[in-house]
């Protein structure tokens, strides 16, 4: 094993050259960061959309209503770092989620098996069908 003269000049030197590299990449690699999340989510979307079932039903008999209150939320997330790297800019994000009608169908499918299912309805629809009633798409 060589043993290697460590200097503090030299040490300055290699954390120089450390510094230099990551800052300069660091506007791409936030770009490329960013670009990653998006894909990953984008095909997240994709699998959890695409794996879930659909439904098979397109008439049968109403056996559950459910309705979800319209949901207000506020997200508060850092938009600008300082030189020192604390939040210096805040950005703050209010999303609404429409409120929810669904009605709970019990039928057969086209091979004859008995099944229940969701269906989001419009409200109109909703109000319109209570437990018990036929339900049917068309």
């Amino acid at each position: 094993m060589t043993d290697t003269p460590d200097t503090t000049a030299d040490r300055r030197n290699t954390w120089e050259k450390l510094t230099d590299a990551v800052t300069g990449s660091a506007t791409a690699s936030a770009a490329v960061s960013v670009a990653i999340v998006v894909a990953v989510a984008a095909v997240l979307v994709a699998v959890l959309v695409g794996c879930g079932e659909p439904n098979q039903l397109d008439s049968g008999t109403v056996v559950e209503r459910e309705y979800d209150d319209p949901d207000t939320r506020t997200d508060v997330t850092c938009a600008g770092y300082n030189s020192n790297g604390t939040c210096s800019f805040w950005s703050t994000n209010t999303y609404t989620e429409p409120a929810q009608y669904r009605l709970r169908i019990k039928g057969y499918t086209a091979d004859g098996d008995e099944r229940t299912e969701w269906h989001n309805v419009p409200p109109e629809e909703y109000d319109r069908h209570q437990v018990g009633d036929r339900w049917g798409v068309g």
